[in-house]
């Protein structure tokens, strides 16, 4: 059976991608390429009535990628999927043809990322994940509500709102400088 380059599910199109592996949803806006969808995954869908659960995937129970047949696909979690193919993926990242396309890309990233363009892109990355793990905290000293972002470190003066922290930093600073001028002062009398 000769492998299709293009087969339309439902009214939409999926292309075959470049691995040669997946069929993907194609669409003419930028707004439909978010989240674009496999065709297995749009066939599983169709004929359980369900969404994919958020942490789960469908999976070829044959191995056939081409073997769309709803009672070949089965929706599992994405630890269970991985498990199912770890030796395969270990096999393919520690491929000849695999490194040798890491050594060549790997310069050209580098590049990119110091580009004004990566720079701006890897903020922009940043600042929408930082935004999306933003957690709400009691400031203990003076009870007010904060977020703050859930990766950024705690400081040495652990959870409490940046007004409280900073107002104890200064005061810290200001006892050690005071402590300092004294120190200083005494030297001086001697």
């Amino acid at each position: 059976m000769a492998i299709q380059k293009v087969i339309v599910f439902n009214g939409i199109k999926y292309r075959l991608m470049g691995t040669g592996r997946y069929y993907l949803s194609q669409s003419t806006t930028n707004k439909g390429r978010i989240g674009a969808k496999g065709l297995h995954t749009a066939i599983w869908e169709f004929y359980s009535g369900q969404k994919v659960p958020k942490g789960f995937c469908v999976h070829h129970k044959d191995g056939d990628v081409f073997n769309n047949d709803f009672k070949n696909l089965e929706c599992i979690s994405r630890a269970e999927h991985f498990e199912k193919h770890r030796e395969e993926l270990i096999k393919r990242c520690q491929s000849p043809e695999h490194l040798e396309h890491l050594e060549k890309i790997r310069e050209l990233a580098s590049e990119w990322h110091k580009s004004p363009e990566g720079r701006a892109k890897a903020s922009e990355v940043f600042k929408r994940v930082a935004e999306s793990k933003r957690e709400k905290h009691i400031c203990p000293v003076c009870g007010r509500t904060f977020t703050r972002c859930a990766f950024r470190p705690w400081g040495k003066y652990g959870k409490m709102c940046h007004k409280c922290y900073d107002a104890k930093s200064h005061r810290e600073k200001w006892a050690k400088k005071r402590l300092q001028l004294k120190n200083d002062a005494g030297v001086l009398l001697r």
